[in-house]
């Protein structure tokens, strides 16, 4: 399964967050909190 991170905004990320470390974590915690809601849409249908 892939989610495509396209409709955040990447430059703004990286503008709030320019430690890398922070960065990575920003975006991994994006990450999970779409597959999640992702999984709830499928699981409410």
């Amino acid at each position: 399964m892939t989610i495509h991170l396209a409709a955040i905004d990447i430059k703004r990320l990286v503008e709030k967050y320019p430690n890398d470390q922070e960065l990575g974590a920003k975006v991994r915690k994006i990450y999970w909190d779409l597959k999640q809601e992702k999984n709830k849409y499928i699981l409410h249908q």
